[in-house]
Parts: structure tokens; sequence; C-alpha cells
């Protein structure tokens, strides 16, 4: 319940039990740092990245050790501020989502003001922005949610946004891709209205076809 502090020539640790901690540089793992971080962190792990995500292999880790009998979603990650007026705040961190699950949160705000959530990865991958419950892999919600492709190249290049489909037992017929416009009826209830598909009419080497169906209910 003491105060701790730590001082060198060019860095100091302080702070105690009841006040907030100051620093100037702290080195981590390696004896000096030649950048201007303020932090610098450096471990070795002998090993390339694995998908399963092996806690042991961060660098860092942060965690909020909340009572989940009162708390079921705690909350742990990093609060950025950028600019000594008017700040600017930004956020990562990850909301416990059920037992052993998590969901990654990215966020923005303004000086004073509260951090507004912006972009959601579920636990299970999917992402949502303006959205904390994705439906699908991507699903953008907003009052005006547009998605712009810019091109800024010359000459015969172009903006594409492309359906792709790689099955192992391509036939003729099969479904490429598909657009679907839906909204709610009067009922509040999600209606298709109109959808737009290509499918493959041949797809044998060296006869390929397809067409491009646009329907209305």
């Amino acid at each position: 319940s003491g105060n701790i502090e730590f001082q060198a020539a060019n860095a100091l640790i302080s702070g105690s039990s009841t006040s907030t901690g100051s620093f100037g540089k702290l080195n981590i793992g390696v004896a000096s740092s030649g950048n201007d971080s303020p932090i610098h962190t450096q471990y070795v792990y002998q090993a390339n990245y694995s998908a399963n995500g092996e806690p042991n292999r961060h660098g860092l880790t942060i965690r909020n050790n909340a009572d989940i009998s009162s708390h079921d979603t705690p909350h742990a990650g990093l609060l950025f501020m950028a600019g000594n007026s008017g700040t600017g705040r930004a956020s990562i961190g990850a909301i416990r989502a059920g037992s052993g699950l998590a969901d990654l949160v990215f966020g923005s705000g303004t000086s004073g003001g509260t951090v507004t959530e912006r972009m959601r990865i579920l636990t299970g991958g999917n992402v949502g922005i303006g959205e904390t419950s994705p439906d699908g892999l991507l699903h953008i919600k907003g009052s005006t949610p547009n998605i712009i492709i810019e091109d800024t190249s010359g000459g015969s290049n172009s903006a594409i946004l492309k359906f792709k489909k790689t099955s192992d037992s391509e036939a003729d017929d099969d479904a490429l891709g598909e657009i679907d416009f839906r909204g709610l009826n009067d009922a509040d209830e999600e209606i298709l209205y109109s959808y737009m598909v290509a499918n493959s009419i041949d797809v044998s080497d060296g006869t390929e076809d397809g067409k491009l169906s646009f329907y209305v209910m």
C-alpha cells in the first residue's frame, strides 16, 4: 500500500496505491531503446505464428479480472488520447461474450465525451460496422451506410467488386453471386423485393458461358 519509485538518469517510474503513476521512458526486456516510445517491450518466443493464438505468444496481456457473477460482460482494452487540447479519443478492447469467448471492439470519440463503439469483431469472426450483432461475415449498418470504391489509377484500370466462387465441384447453372434488395413492410417484416443473380451456364473448359438475371418479386 506504499509508494513505488525507480529512478535512473533518464527514466522515472513513480506512483502509489492512491495516485496515478507516471514515468519517463520504460524499457521491458530490452536494455535501451533508440525510439521515442515511452514504453518499449521486447521478448523472444522461438516459434512461428500459430492460428490457435496461444496466450504465451503475446508480448502484452491486459486482463480485467472482474467478478463475472455480477459483471457478465467486463471489458479490457486500451484508450488512446491525442493532443493536449481538444483531445481526440479512440479505443480498442475485448468484451466478454460468454464463457471462454470475447468480442474485439473498436471505438472513437471526442474530448470530454464517451468513446462510441464503431466496429466489432465477434468471437466467431463476423465483423459489424455500426452493428454489434452482425448477421454475416460483414454487416454494415447506419443511416447512410455508403460503400465507396475509388479508383485513382489512369488508363483502362477500374474499380472492381468481385464475386468469386471456388467450389471443388463446379457444375452448369451454379449460382456465382447474388445481390438482394430488401426492406421492411408495414408489419415490420423483412421482405425481398428484388434481386439479381449470376449463374454459370457452361463450365466446360473452352466453352464457358454465363448469365445475369434480374428478378422483381
